[in-house]
């Protein structure tokens, strides 16, 4: 094998690495933004369940006093 001929040869295996290493980075860059886009979706059903039960408690809260007459019962 000639010089030039080696030359050429670790040329086309750099440009082979570099495509594939590029691949390799969008593909990455690719599943990070699924993944961002997942655990956002993830934060506003947290977020939502979190406002129901403080929803949910503040209507049981609301019944409560209303059975309990606003406050505790005197004895008589």
């Amino acid at each position: 094998m000639s010089e030039s001929d080696l030359r050429e040869f670790i040329r086309e295996q750099s440009l082979i690495a570099n495509r594939r290493t590029d691949a390799f980075v969008k593909e990455i860059s690719r599943q990070r933004e699924e993944m961002r886009l997942h655990f956002e979706k993830q934060d506003r059903k947290i977020d939502e369940m979190v406002a129901e039960g403080k929803a949910g408690r503040a209507a049981l809260f609301a019944i409560l006093d209303r059975l309990d007459n606003g406050g505790p019962a005197t004895a008589g």
